[in-house]
């Protein structure tokens, strides 16, 4: 009951969900005289390893970067998963499993584990697992109490998911708010110029101004809207288009972009978030090179089977090295700035079973992501 109220207690305080899941590990593997304890979810089909007590340094790097055996195998966990019930190994040297399992075994020093389900609203959505050095079965006593700490556990990681769609609904809502603010800004400066042509009696010279405005904007709402009939993403691309001719930037709409709705998977904000996120980056990778190459290409792609995404951009280049970390929180090359952009990206991405790769080219970068549908 301890461990129960401890693991509450950090819930309702709002902390992290890995510092979370830590605390649940640790509290399962006192209460059930383990050594040690991990909690993984599945994204993407894939484990994830979010937290952990008693285990090595080297075991966690394991489950960062997954050989491409642990992934395939179908092993006590995966199992565990599929079914949402408890899987006993009572002796690793004894079971039949892959011989990758037997040896992180023996270098972790356990001889049985148990992989409980973490379930939340009907959905399995990962795995507890703990582990003692002494074979042998676990006790029903034992089962109940760490179904009940996976219960909050899978909570805890709701609560967070929510919490984090939430946040991005209000970064999403944030970003557009931001780029029709200087849309508006714009306008109002063009505005301003046409009315000291009036006032200095520059009648024809207002009206050729004018009539300029009106020909660059019918023409390239014409295009987004003609392109891309999703409201949000149009209004986005449409808004950014004037940060970019603010800051002197090219963005072109590849012309064979062409979207009507976004995968079931992938909510409105989501995809703000992500092309908003791409756009900004690939600005401020072309803001400090020669004027002919501070242009950004877009492109949004829809087949029968999957939506596209695709940035490019003719900046400087991703640094030589930096490719492990480009994606993790706080990581950035460019002063200033948070190093948050590309993370939320990725959450947002594999939120939705999507994939994101990227390319060095002999003049920048493309982005591409590809989001299936269901």
């Amino acid at each position: 009951m301890a461990a129960l109220l401890e693991v509450g207690r950090a819930v309702a305080e709002g902390r992290e969900v890995g510092q979370i899941l830590d605390l649940v590990a640790k509290e399962g593997v006192e209460v059930a005289g383990a050594t040690s304890a991990d909690i993984l979810l599945w994204l993407n089909g894939r484990p994830k390893l979010i937290g952990s007590h008693g285990l090595s340094d080297e075991y966690k790097k394991l489950y960062e970067h997954p050989p491409a055996a642990l992934v395939r195998r179908r092993g006590a966990s995966s199992i565990a998963v599929e079914t949402g019930t408890v899987v006993v190994v009572e002796d690793t040297e004894r079971e039949r499993q892959p011989a990758i399992f037997r040896n992180v075994a023996r270098e972790e020093g356990y001889r049985s584990y148990i992989n409980v389900p973490l379930i939340a609203r009907g959905t399995t959505l990962g795995v507890f697992r703990l582990y003692r050095k002494r074979a042998g079965p676990w006790s029903e006593e034992d089962v109940e109490l760490l179904r009940c700490l996976a219960t909050q556990a899978a909570n805890a990681v709701e609560t967070a998911r929510t919490l984090e769609s939430r946040a991005a609904e209000v970064n999403a809502l944030s970003r557009l708010v931001r780029a029709m603010r200087e849309q508006n800004h714009e306008h109002a400066n063009r505005l301003h110029v046409i009315g000291v042509l009036l006032a200095l009696g520059q009648y024809d010279e207002a009206e050729r101004f004018a009539a300029s405005i009106t020909s660059l904007h019918a023409a390239s709402h014409a295009v987004v809207v003609e392109a891309i009939r999703h409201p949000a993403l149009a209004a986005l691309v449409l808004a950014e288009t004037t940060v970019a001719q603010q800051r002197g930037i090219t963005l072109v709409l590849d012309r064979r972009s062409r979207l009507n709705a976004l995968p079931a998977q992938l909510p409105d904000a989501a995809a703000v978030t992500i092309v908003g996120n791409l756009v900004q980056n690939a600005f401020d990778a072309v803001a400090e090179v020669r004027r002919g190459r501070r242009r950004v290409r877009l492109g949004l792609f829809e087949s029968v089977r999957e939506m596209k995404v695709s940035v490019r951009d003719w900046g400087a280049g991703i640094p030589e090295g930096a490719e492990q970390q480009l994606f993790e929180p706080g990581f950035t090359t460019k002063p200033g700035h948070d190093g948050l952009g590309l993370a939320l990206v990725l959450a947002a991405v594999e939120a939705a079973n999507g994939t994101i790769t990227w390319k060095r080219l002999a003049e920048g970068t493309q982005f591409d992501l590809r989001f299936p549908k269901p």
